[in-house]
């Protein structure tokens, strides 16, 4: 049976599996190479996902899966199990490792991909959601898979409902590794975001508490309490391959260490009780290029989506697919969203710098709704776009083929991407044409 799955990795030919399958199989050469120390099934473990990384990435960090595995281009959805499972996975390349990269991989996938595929309320979600979606009701499925039907409606129900139990383990997996101990017992913080681990060590429980509004803010700020003033513990902080220039300051006074990006970097001293340890992390908006599509934006581990204008309306149809099925519980509902804006937008170089966003305070439960205002302004132009059949959210027009509506130059915001459910993303390039 190895065998097999030995030739489809090392193999020219591109995967075609069932993506989820595929993402829970990931993982298998890794954990025999974990069990025997035989670097043979390293190796093909690396192969394999380097050749998914060539093949099927998304820029929101999980590769297209409707249900197979299906290339890179922007118009085809993931589904949200391929989500959950794609990080669990590199959770392991992560454990077994030892390398940043998968870290910064899983905060990518979870940040970006994860949240944008539920509502703010963790109420409703799409089993397949995309890049761009122009709406999101009963029947706007653009993928071939179930073309036309619910699958990609914010629902709590769905007609096949992996999606609706596989989303309650994606949170857990990902907090379950934010802080790890290395081979020595060290504390290493993993994963970056609001938390607190104890560590126990022979002189009494040392708790790490982590400070930061990371991933909208790159300042994190570590508090170090424990049971015993001299209760103390290794500390290693992970120093992200997108991050340049980092700086590190322990107790008020900067660290001499080389911060290296991808790299986890251990502290010259243990920390102990009382210890603050403040990582600063700088975050630019950037510009990236998806080859022969389009372009998009990101800044540190997020990724920037304009939100188009949306009416969300309670979904109170029977479709003939859900064979009766409806959510039991009315707190959680059923949603037709359909745009009120344009979204018929071109990026248009202006020759500009991006401007930081002056933060605006905002009364929120949820933590991407709470930065939802921290927005970057983008110059666009308005190009010819339509749904396609007026139900379906299109592909990215054909690059150097764009058709201008007006040669106006205007600005719009970006978000973080997971503070929408209706976006453009992938931006057709009107420098293209």
């Amino acid at each position: 049976c190895f065998a097999v799955d030995e030739t489809a990795i090392t193999s020219d030919e591109p995967f075609y599996m069932h993506g989820v399958t595929f993402c829970e199989m990931l993982k298998l050469p890794l954990l025999l190479y974990a069990y025997t120390g035989k670097t043979r099934y390293l190796d093909l473990a690396m192969t394999a996902v380097r050749k998914l990384e060539r093949e099927s990435m998304l820029p929101d960090g999980v590769p297209t899966s409707a249900e197979f595995l299906y290339g890179n281009r922007v118009e085809v959805s993931h589904e949200t199990c391929d989500i959950v499972d794609y990080t669990w996975t590199l959770g392991h390349f992560l454990q077994v490792t030892g390398q940043a990269e998968w870290a910064d991989k899983i905060e990518r996938a979870i940040y970006n991909a994860g949240l944008g595929a539920i509502t703010k309320d963790f109420r409703s979600l799409q089993y397949f959601s995309s890049l761009n979606q122009f709406l999101a009701t009963g029947t706007s499925n653009h993928n071939l898979y179930k073309h036309g039907s619910t699958w990609m409606a914010y629902r709590p129900t769905h007609e096949t409902e992996c999606c609706s139990g596989n989303v309650n383990r994606m949170l857990p997996n990902f907090v379950g590794r934010m802080w790890m101990t290395d081979t020595e017992g060290g504390a290493v913080a993993a994963l970056y975001g609001p938390s607190s681990a104890v560590f126990s060590v022979p002189e009494g429980d040392v708790e790490i508490e982590c400070e930061t509004d990371y991933p909208a803010d790159g300042k994190i700020v570590f508090h170090v309490k424990g049971t015993n003033a001299t209760s103390s513990i290794p500390l290693t902080l992970r120093i992200p391959t997108w991050c340049e220039g980092a700086t590190l300051e322990v107790n008020g006074k900067a660290v001499n260490l080389a911060l290296t990006p991808g790299t986890f970097v251990r502290l010259p001293q243990p920390v102990k009780q009382g210890d603050e340890i403040v990582l600063d992390l700088p975050m630019k908006l950037q510009k990236q290029t998806l080859e022969g599509q389009g372009v998009y934006f990101e800044r540190g581990p997020l990724l920037y989506a304009y939100a188009i204008p949306q009416q969300m309306t309670e979904d109170l149809e029977e479709y003939e697919c859900m064979h009766g099925k409806k959510p039991e519980n009315p707190d959680f509902k059923c949603w037709s969203i359909m745009p009120t804006g344009a979204w018929n937008y071109a990026y248009a170089d202006d020759g500009k710098e991006f401007e930081e966003p002056a933060a605006e305070e905002v009364e929120a439960t949820y933590f991407f709704e709470k930065h939802s205002t921290s927005t970057y302004v983008i110059p666009v132009k308005s190009i010819k776009w339509e749904l396609d059949e007026d139900r379906y959210t299109p592909a990215l027009p054909e690059q150097g083929h764009l058709e201008l509506l007006s040669d106006e130059t205007t600005y719009i915001p970006l978000v973080p991407y997971a503070s929408t459910e209706l976006r453009l993303t992938v931006f057709p390039d009107a420098d293209s044409q």
